[in-house]
């Protein structure tokens, strides 16, 4: 397993989500996302942060999926 894979990122991300430590899961995530720059990636860091109660860093992530997907 390669440490920077981003399937292997993903994995991790959503065991760190799943169990609660948005933290961490945003860490990892910002982390796939300097590999892939992907719309998906900037949603779900959006979604961690809204979920961990971080809502205006969330809005700020939410934007950018909506700047980039015009």
């Amino acid at each position: 397993m390669k440490p920077n894979d981003t399937k292997t990122l993903y994995s991790i991300f959503i065991s760190l989500f799943d169990s609660g430590n948005y933290t961490e899961a945003i860490e990892i995530y910002d982390k796939v996302l300097t590999e892939t720059n992907d719309i998906e990636t900037l949603g779900d860091i959006g979604y961690s942060l809204y979920d961990s109660g971080n809502y205006t860093e969330a809005i700020k992530y939410y934007d950018s999926v909506s700047n980039r997907s015009k």
